[in-house]
């Protein structure tokens, strides 16, 4: 299985949590001038900026390492700038209000 259907996979099964979990997925593979995330959903309270890290040992241990260790800082930077651009886009500045922006790498 290539790289991209292993991701496909794992962005899939995010989405399908979060929605089993009272969320609404708004975006997968949203694309900016900074980058990409994942999947985008909120909720009642969080809207969601998601990064999804897939390994293919899963659930076993990865040689890799837990997914958030593969966001070092120029991806925390670049989903940060992508989040704001969707905010921006989408809701004028800021998130919707009652709404608290939330990063997640699952």
């Amino acid at each position: 299985m290539e790289k991209k259907e292993i991701g496909a996979i794992g962005e899939g099964l995010t989405a399908k949590y979060l929605e089993q979990h009272g969320y609404t997925v708004l975006e997968r593979n949203f694309h900016g001038p900074h980058g990409e995330i994942d999947v985008i959903a909120k909720n009642d309270s969080y809207l969601v900026f998601c990064e999804v890290k897939t390994r293919k040992s899963f659930p076993s241990p990865s040689p890799y390492g837990r997914p958030a260790r593969a966001v070092n800082v120029a991806k925390r930077k670049h989903l940060l700038d992508t989040a704001r651009y969707y905010m921006k886009k989408t809701f004028g500045n800021d998130a919707p209000e009652g709404l608290q922006p939330r990063m997640d790498v699952s």
